[in-house]
């Protein structure tokens, strides 16, 4: 009889489900926002700043900084979806967006 309660005790009980972790992952389409909006702003800057700062003439330098404003496009893309927190992704699209933006107001202020 007392074999048969404890089975019975054991069938009810529901397994322990896992806590899930505070701050967990987001959903994925936060990390598409930020790999897409903020990428296309951080590349758009980068590609102005490279335009004022390459020393060759404005048409090459123009084209030359398209292509690296894609390449650097590229790697953000790859780089939010890689690390482990969105908040680290937007962090580093912040900052280099920010350095862009300062690179480029400098530059622009000493061609006028």
């Amino acid at each position: 009889m007392n074999e048969a309660v404890i089975i019975s005790e054991k069938a009810k009980a529901k397994p322990a489900k896992p806590k899930k972790k505070a701050g967990g992952r987001p959903p994925p389409w936060g990390r598409l926002i930020n790999a897409t909006l903020l990428g296309y702003v951080a590349s758009a800057l980068s590609s102005s700043a490279f335009t004022s700062l390459l020393p060759i003439p404005r048409a090459e330098a123009t084209f030359m900084s398209l292509l690296i404003a894609g390449l650097i496009y590229v790697v953000i893309f790859i780089y939010v979806f890689a690390v482990k927190t969105w908040q680290k992704g937007l962090y580093v699209l912040l900052a280099l967006s920010v350095i862009s933006a300062l690179i480029l107001s400098v530059t622009r202020w000493e061609l006028i």
